[in-house]
């Protein structure tokens, strides 16, 4: 893995980590900065059942987020239609699956 894609994967789990510690304060309520920073994880379904909820509320509730909301989808859904599928190897993706499982309780 290069330097790049190790340096986005460390991002991408400081901001989640971010995220889910600022909604820790029992908040019934995003702000459109939260919201901004769980689109992706929205889209890929990588919210808990609370995130999310919290997460549709906002959608529902503010009509800038739900623009950008729309605007993130639909540009993920034209990258996605026009990405050839590969199949992973068995093998490899039940090794990637238990190192997530093992990185996710180090945290």
């Amino acid at each position: 893995m290069g330097i790049h894609c190790l340096f986005n994967n460390l991002k991408g789990s400081v901001d989640k980590w971010l995220v889910k510690l600022s909604l820790k304060k029992n908040r019934n309520r995003l702000t459109c900065k939260e919201f901004s920073e769980m689109v992706h994880y929205f889209i890929d379904n990588e919210l808990s059942t609370r995130e999310r909820l919290l997460f549709q509320k906002q959608l529902e509730k503010c009509t800038a987020c739900k623009e950008q909301f729309q605007v993130e989808q639909e540009i993920v859904n034209l990258i996605r239609s026009n990405v050839k599928k590969k199949e992973v190897p068995i093998a490899l993706e039940e090794e990637i699956r238990q190192k997530v499982k093992i990185y996710e309780l180090l945290q």
